[in-house]
C-alpha cells in the first residue's frame, strides 16, 4: 500500500520533498533559522563590542546546532522554561523515581537524548514525533502514581477527597489546553499536496 501510494505522489510533486535524497543533499535553510556569516557580523573596522561577540556566538552556535532553536521554540520552551511546567515535570520525575518506574524513564531520557543530538540537523524537530508522546505517556504515568500515592499516604477522607479533585482539575486544564493549543495552531493548515 505503501509503495502504492508513495511512487504516483512522489511523481506527481516532482520528487519526495522528505525523503533521504533531499534530507542528505539539504542546501535550504528554514526560515529563522538563518546563520550570519561572520564578515557580516563584525565589519573589519569596528571594534568588537560585548553585543557583537553575543552575536558571533550565537552565529557559531546556529551553525554548529541548527536545529536546536527549532527544538527549544516546539519542545523546551513548554517542558523546561516554563517555571509551572518545569515544577510539575520534576515532580513527575520524582514521583516516577519513588515507585521505581525505570523503564518509562529511560524510554523517554532516551528519546530525549535523541531529540538533543538531532538538533545537529535541520530537520531537528521530526525528533519531536517520539518525545512529545513519550512525554505524554511521562505525564500520564506520573499522574496516576499521584493518585496512587495520594491514596497511601493521606487517610483523612476529606483531604483525600479535595487533593483528587485538584488532581483531576490538572488533568482538565492540561487536556483543555493542549486542545486548544493543537486547535489554534492547525487552524490555518491545509491539506494540500502544493504546499509541501
Amino acid at each position: 500500500v505503501l509503495a502504492l501510494s508513495y511512487f504516483p505522489v512522489s511523481i506527481y510533486i516532482k520528487g519526495n520533498p522528505y525523503g533521504i535524497d533531499n534530507i542528505m543533499n539539504q542546501k535550504i535553510i528554514p526560515k529563522g533559522q538563518e546563520v550570519i556569516p561572520e564578515e557580516q557580523v563584525t565589519p573589519k573596522d569596528q571594534t568588537i563590542t560585548p553585543e557583537r561577540q553575543k552575536i558571533q556566538a550565537t552565529a557559531r552556535f546556529q551553525k554548529i546546532f541548527p536545529g536546536f532553536q527549532q527544538i527549544k521554540t516546539d519542545y523546551f520552551n513548554f517542558i523546561f522554561l516554563n517555571p509551572l511546567f518545569a515544577l510539575i515535570f520534576i515532580y513527575i520525575i520524582y514521583i516516577l523515581f519513588y515507585y521505581r518506574q525505570y523503564k518509562i524513564l529511560s524510554l523517554y531520557f532516551a528519546s530525549l537524548s535523541l531529540t538533543i543530538l538531532s538538533t545537529i540537523n535541520y530537520s531537528a524537530i521530526r525528533s519531536l514525533i517520539l518525545t512529545w508522546p513519550l512525554t505524554f505517556l511521562l505525564y500520564s504515568y506520573g499522574i496516576w502514581f499521584s493518585f496512587k500515592l495520594n491514596n497511601e499516604l493521606i487517610k483523612n477522607k476529606k483531604i483525600n477527597t479535595v487533593i483528587k479533585i485538584v488532581l483531576v482539575s490538572c488533568i482538565i486544564f492540561f487536556i483543555g489546553s493542549n486542545m486548544a493549543y493543537s486547535y489554534f495552531i492547525n487552524k490555518g493548515v491545509s491539506f494540500n499536496l502544493h504546499h509541501f
